[in-house]
């Protein structure tokens, strides 16, 4: 269990590499790189990760927070129809406008896949919404049946019928929580919204798996590298 959520914090950290890097990064050991993709935001696209195979399963990776327009798809919590599937739930704004602009290199990303291999989605921050959003219209959508979703830092992504949804579709689901990342407490449960009586509720899909690090910031606990050393520290008293 440990082994495989160090692995994938592993790869989640090369996704920023693959930003920084403009696309380049180290595909892992035993694994060919499928297909990679980007997404738009304001009329700006840029790298959010990549498509891995092996023999048994297939991974998908979404990055998190980095440039300005991310930080604006972030701040826009306010509800959404979840598009692609009926009676979903709603979905936070910025994060759905995000991933349609990847979806389709997703799925181009997928079609030539064996649909019997394993399907593991990993994300931190706001590449676990857009994995956790993924998740769900995978599911809905294609003919995978064995899907995973694994992700570091999730901010909250949808109402409660949304996560029902997801946690109805997807077998298994690991939310990885620093308890120390107030990251993992937005958007708030309850926001009011604007010319409306009515408010946006937010709440996290099942499967919280707690870690402890205290690196004293808002960053530092954030940290996709803190997720990863959290995780071995575990190990290493296990």
């Amino acid at each position: 269990m440990l082994e495989e959520y160090i692995k994938l914090a592993d790869i989640c950290i090369k996704t920023y590499v693959q930003y920084h890097r403009d696309g380049l990064f180290t595909v892992p050991k035993g694994y060919k790189k499928t297909a990679e993709f980007k997404a738009e935001w304001f009329g700006k696209k840029e790298w959010f990760g990549f498509i891995l195979e092996n023999e048994e399963e297939v991974i998908i990776s979404f990055r998190g927070t980095v440039s300005e327009t991310d930080w604006l798809a972030d701040s826009l919590a306010f509800h959404i129809d979840f598009p692609y599937g009926e009676n979903c739930g709603k979905v936070h704004f910025g994060f759905l406008e995000v991933y349609k602009s990847c979806r389709n290199e997703l799925f181009a990303g997928l079609k030539e896949i064996d649909k019997t291999k394993k399907v593991i989605i990993t994300g931190h921050s706001l590449g676990a919404a857009l994995a956790t959003v993924f998740a769900l219209d995978l599911a809905k959508n294609a003919a995978f049946k064995n899907i995973k979703l694994i992700n570091y830092a999730s901010p909250r992504v949808g109402n409660q019928k949304f996560c029902n949804a997801v946690n109805k579709e997807i077998a298994e689901i690991v939310r990885i929580v620093n308890v120390h990342d107030v990251v993992t407490l937005l958007p708030p449960i309850t926001i009011p919204l604007p010319c409306s009586k009515n408010k946006g509720i937010f709440r996290h899909v099942k499967g919280k798996f707690k870690i402890s690090v205290q690196k004293n910031s808002f960053g530092g606990n954030h940290n996709m590298g803190t997720y990863l050393n959290g995780l071995k520290k575990l190990r290493s008293t296990t």
